[in-house]
């Protein structure tokens, strides 16, 4: 919101309403049209003293310029004294704004405008005072209350004897910011910037079998436009307080050319109640803290930083004392990354660390890397693409005592430097486009430890040789539907065949420590050279895929297609690497089903072809009904050492009351380990509260069995 505009308006309220030439007057152009507007009198009269020459307006006076109206019930401009005068019940709208005040007075000599006691809105701010005084681009408020959101007896305020605004900006002097009626602190100055302000305040309080009753508190106030801080303040009756900071910057919008948004919270507290061993098995010491720190900047359209730091004094504080921020940073991740690209190039510098020690970390200190991205080759009809780059990987010596898996690993660490050219080039065929592939990797590797051996230099040099084909079919039909929004349907098939042999792999097999390896994800793994992260642990790679695509669509009414349904299936067979010779490994099924907005399934599998178990699978299933009611039930399975599975429930009653409830259940142990049931209530416009009871499985050693929460949340300014 801009907030000059909205002090304009007032002004314009009283913008002289010419009837007749006057001579010009050097004017301010933010309180003088560039144009006459009209004035009117739909209820009223217009009369004009022929003595004095003052035109008065009774009984109803509309004033309209340039998408500005303003309605009052009386008007009066004085040509002699080049004054316009405008009042009773004054009423302006412009855009997505409205003033409302008594009187507003204009003076066309100076250029001044002067306004009784006003009320302004326009969102997400809501202004009232006494009064308002400006010339040119300056405005001057006395008695001031700045609200967030629409006012009501919960709006956080902010109160002041006066307040000058100068364009998006404002300045106040002697501001008292409360909640409600009620005043929680005071400070001389404060500046307040329409674009970049950002308040927020959490309460989150209830009773936890392991913490006794707590209160958990986090304030954000602005400082200066871009800059937010306050404190993080909890109370815990079993463990006792825990204090720190919490600090915001934002400066500008992901749209700009320059934007920085930065946020830290820590918190400190001295355990007066020590749980048990950590995750390691490792005695937890009384002192405990955490501190996390996140930042995003671009700088112009193509150079960006991000960063993140995450600080724990044990592998469970936050686990103990902030669930919410556990559930979603379990495994803290500490890096820092920058990256500058043009239309063909991207450089790129990364460093990922850990000031932590309670988990094997593989840090990157750092990573290095260019990329000439795919472009046409010179003179030819031929694609290539280039990247080179260079990485120390180290891993500290780690020990768990854990009974369930104790670990004893030694210092692990290498240089690396790693080069890649690919070049391929489609060829349209009477049996469908095909893409030969060729490609070479040349890989260095210095300076390695394992343990107490110390491994040679070695290099290793890998080729690519391969095609991907494609046969792509379609069919349409005539066929529509009302109620799921179809207007003819589309049916695309696509068989598939990959094909790679990439020799040299193996080389280096037991001559290279085995820092960056395979891991599983949840997706059909990439076949081409260039995309392969797991550079230190490679066989002889020869395969082939077999796969059929198909997607099922239909017009958008907006635009374009959208897809209703796709389902694609692929087979690995592996030619040569495995022990039993050409062999059938993975088989991947990808499912999606979309077939209107307010349902959607998605599915991943991989089966291993020759003992037919299932390795992977992912699943996510959701029904909405817009804002009402939400349905969510996903799961995830991975190789008989993961079965999770969660349903999540949402029903809005009335627009003040909702109900909600989430479900957690363990496939390997056979049992619900957790249950939330909770009710969610709008207090006022700008709070919102959450009563939550948790109960979970009686094994839970670190959240205990029964609890309840009571959180306020809001979010304003």
């Amino acid at each position: 919101m801009q907030l000059r505009p909205v002090l304009v308006a007032v002004a314009t309220l009283a913008i002289s309403l010419p009837v007749g030439a006057q001579t010009p007057v050097s004017r301010s152009p933010l309180a003088r049209p560039s144009k006459p507007g009209e004035l009117s009198a739909p209820n009223g009269k217009i009369e004009v003293d022929v003595t004095t020459g003052e035109l008065k307006v009774k009984g109803g006076a509309q004033f309209t310029h340039e998408g500005l109206v303003v309605q009052a019930e009386s008007g009066s401009r004085s040509p002699k004294e080049a004054t316009t005068k405008i009042s009773g019940n004054v009423r302006a709208d412009y855009e997505d704004m409205r003033v409302v005040t008594g009187e507003a007075f204009y003076d066309e000599k100076t250029g001044e405008f002067t306004a009784d006691a006003f009320r302004l809105g326009r969102p997400p701010f809501y202004l009232s005072g006494d009064g308002v005084a400006g010339k040119r681009a300056e405005f001057h408020t006395r008695n001031v209350t700045v609200y967030a959101g629409e006012p009501d007896y919960l709006s956080p305020t902010i109160h002041a004897d006066s307040a000058v605004v100068e364009g998006d900006k404002a300045k106040l002097k002697n501001a008292t910011l409360r909640l409600g009626p009620v005043p929680l602190f005071w400070v001389p100055s404060y500046s307040l910037d329409s674009k970049n302000t950002a308040q927020h305040m959490k309460v989150n309080g209830g009773y936890k079998s392991r913490l006794g009753a707590f209160l958990q508190t986090e304030t954000l106030i602005p400082v200066t436009p871009t800059f937010s801080a306050g404190p993080l303040v909890d109370i815990y009756s079993k463990r006792g307080f825990m204090v720190g900071p919490s600090l915001r910057v934002i400066d500008g919008t992901p749209d700009d050319d320059h934007y920085i948004i930065s946020e830290l919270k820590g918190g400190y507290i001295k355990d007066s109640k020590v749980p048990g061993p950590d995750v390691n098995g490792f005695a937890i010491n009384d002192n405990r803290y955490f501190g996390e720190f996140q930042h995003r900047q671009k700088i112009r359209n193509n150079w960006s930083f991000t960063s993140s730091l995450n600080v724990w004094s044990d592998s469970d504080v936050l686990r103990d004392f902030h669930s919410d921020l556990y559930d979603n940073n379990a495994e803290p991740d500490n890096f820092l990354e920058t990256n500058y690209w043009t239309d063909d190039m991207v450089l790129s510098g990364y460093a990922g660390f850990d000031p932590n020690n309670f988990g094997r970390v593989q840090e990157r200190v750092p990573e290095l890397g260019l990329d000439l991205l795919p472009n046409p080759a010179p003179n030819t009809d031929y694609f290539h693409a280039f990247s080179a780059s260079y990485a120390r990987l180290q891993q500290d010596a780690f020990t768990s005592i854990n009974p369930a898996f104790p670990t004893n690993s030694p210092e692990l660490g290498l240089n690396r430097f790693d080069v890649h050219y690919s070049l391929w080039r489609p060829f349209a065929t009477s049996f469908g486009p095909i893409t030969p592939v060729l490609g070479a990797r040349l890989t260095r590797y210095d300076s390695q430890q394992n343990g107490l051996v110390s491994p040679q230099s070695y290099t290793r040099a890998m080729g690519e040789i391969g095609f991907d084909w494609r046969l792509p079919f379609s069919h349409t039909w005539d066929y529509s539907n009302r109620a799921w929004e179809i207007t003819d349907l589309r049916h695309r098939v696509t068989p598939v065949v990959n094909y790679r042999w990439m020799p040299g792999g193996k080389n280096g097999n037991g001559q290279i420590v085995p820092m960056d390896n395979e891991l599983p994800i949840a997706a059909v793994p990439t076949m081409d050279l260039s995309d392969i992260r797991y550079l230190d642990q490679l066989t002889d790679l020869h395969q082939i895929r077999f796969g059929v695509e198909n997607l099922l669509e239909t017009r958008d009414k907006e635009y374009g297609s959208r897809e209703l349904v796709e389902l694609n299936f692929y087979q690995d067979l592996r030619l040569s690497g495995s022990p039993n010779g050409n062999e059938f490994t993975s088989f991947y099924t990808e499912f999606r089903l979309h077939p209107a907005r307010w349902v959607s399934f998605d599915v991943y599998n991989r089966i291993d072809t020759e003992s037919l178990t299932a390795k992977e699978t992912t699943a996510g299933l959701t029904f909405m009904d817009g804002d009402v009611w939400r349905l969510g039930l996903y799961g995830i399975a991975i190789d008989g050492r993961i079965a999770q599975y969660v349903a999540d429930w949402n029903y809005q009653i009335t627009q003040t009351w909702g109900v909600l409830g989430r479900w957690r259940f363990d496939g390997e142990l056979n049992k619900l380990t957790r249950q939330t049931y909770g009710l969610r209530q709008r207090l006022s416009q700008t709070w919102g509260v959450q009563y939550r009871v948790f109960v979970n499985d009686k094994t839970s050693t670190r959240e205990g069995e029964l609890g309840f929460n009571l959180n306020f949340d809001f979010i304003g300014f």
